[in-house]
């Protein structure tokens, strides 16, 4: 219902969809988020924190509205079903009311995601072509670039949202390293994703779930490894093991479904300090991350959440196809 989305959720969706009713939005994001369910069972997507604009909390946002508004462009990475492209267009176009053109790209995974964001901000006249599937971790034989990087281009800004913190370590630093193809000399790589603020480490879903901080690993559930994210973009298994999922999260979708170990996924987290290492390192510049702060409660095991926003000098050099 209506009622639970946000105040900005609610304005933006009037804001794509004027001639149509409150109820009717409802009515329609309720079926969307149904659909949704069946694609990803992550506890974002069941608490419809996808119509929740983020890229608009981001310190660095207003300058980002103001570029585009005067025509630089911006790539989101993992878009899902694209919600803060749609924000970011209202805003722009505020600033330059004879703006027509999408503002930037969304790139997602998912490709249902794509199409649930068709339907439900009702735009594919306007933003057809601007949103496309893609896999940032696409491994090649050789180890060299995909080829769908070059087609995608080179952006002004490259932002990811809650992405990083789903994978492991190295395809961590690959997807920043990779970050660099896709940004004009000057451009800037920002984002903001899941933290640690003790140190940095692998951690284990369950820890990462406030209403059960405490839940230790379930043996009965096979981890997925680096290989089954880097091959996926995020970690999955083609089906549950022997026995049901146990307290597992599982998709909606029902039988023969793809299962996701979700409770027991594991991702590696960074503290501030050892995510703006990564990035200077790797040749980034300007690089400012931040503790934010978040709606969600601080985990008691030391985890929030962080932003971050570093530029890209151009040189050559940092960028390969793997880590």
């Amino acid at each position: 219902p209506m009622a639970e989305l946000s105040d900005t959720a609610v304005a933006l969706l009037q804001a794509c969809c004027p001639s149509e009713t409150a109820e009717a939005l409802a009515q329609r994001a309720e079926d969307v988020h149904k659909q949704a369910l069946q694609v990803t069972p992550y506890k974002c997507v069941r608490e419809r924190r996808y119509l929740r604009p983020r890229l608009s909390t981001h310190f660095i946002y207003d300058q980002i509205v103001r570029d585009i508004s005067l025509g630089k462009s911006l790539l989101d990475i993992g878009c899902c079903m694209g919600t803060d492209l749609r924000k970011l267009f209202v805003d722009a176009k505020a600033l330059a009311p004879t703006m027509t053109e999408f503002p930037g790209i969304g790139a997602e995974l998912e490709d249902k995601f794509i199409e649930l964001g068709f339907q439900l901000f009702r735009d594919e006249h306007v933003a057809k072509n601007r949103f496309l599937q893609f896999n940032m971790l696409e491994r090649t034989a050789d180890g060299s670039l995909p080829a769908s990087f070059a087609t995608l281009g080179q952006f002004d800004y490259l932002y990811e949202g809650s992405v990083i913190h789903l994978f492991m370590e190295d395809d961590i630093k690959l997807f920043c390293q990779r970050a660099t193809a896709l940004l004009k000399p000057g451009g800037i790589f920002l984002g903001r994703h899941c933290a640690r603020f003790d140190q940095p480490g692998i951690m284990e879903r369950a820890r990462l779930l406030a209403d059960d901080s405490d839940a230790g690993p379930d043996p009965s559930l096979a981890s997925p490894t680096q290989t089954d994210a880097a091959q996926t973009g995020a970690a999955k298994v083609a089906a549950p093991p022997a026995g049901g999922p146990a307290e597992s999260e599982t998709s909606a979708a029902g039988a023969g479904a793809t299962y996701y170990p979700i409770r027991n996924q594991l991702r590696y987290l960074h503290t501030v300090e050892s995510f703006r290492a990564l990035l200077i390192g790797l040749g980034f510049t300007a690089v400012d991350v931040r503790d934010v702060p978040t709606d969600m409660p601080r985990g008691p095991t030391g985890w929030g959440f962080m932003a971050f926003a570093a530029t890209w000098p151009g040189q050559a050099g940092a960028l390969s196809g793997a880590p």
